[in-house]
């Protein structure tokens, strides 16, 4: 039931990316604040990865990701269905990925991830 809220919380025409130097790159995230995360991620990698994909090629966008942040336990877990995105992420928010998944000790909120990955993009850093 949940994967479905992440197709919803996509349809925004909202570019994250607005008044990046590189204003080209379209970028959005979705986001579950529930809990027992790891037991919904688990349960649902594949449909996950299907809407993402289904909604960056839709939307023609350069980056799609959602990230899970469990109430309970305090921590994020975010998934991709690239490497250019992982490889953002991973340098942006210092994770490491494993079959598209990683997870994150501390909620680590939108506000505070867009502003790492703007920068990261804005320095040319990026992979």
């Amino acid at each position: 039931m949940a994967a479905l809220h992440i197709a919803e919380v996509l349809r925004s025409d909202k570019n994250l990316l607005n008044g990046c130097a590189n204003s080209f790159l379209i970028m959005k995230l979705a986001r579950l604040e529930i809990i027992d995360v790891d037991v919904f991620v688990d349960e649902n990698l594949e449909k996950i990865k299907k809407i993402l994909a289904k909604v960056k090629d839709k939307k023609s966008l350069n980056f799609v990701f959602l990230t899970c942040i469990d109430l309970e336990k305090a921590f994020n877990k975010i998934v991709v269905i690239d490497d250019q995105t992982q490889k953002i992420l991973e340098s942006a928010l210092d994770v490491k990925f494993k079959n598209g998944v990683t997870k994150r000790n501390g909620i680590l909120m939108r506000k505070e991830m867009v502003p790492k990955i703007k920068e990261l993009i804005d320095s040319g850093r990026f992979p």
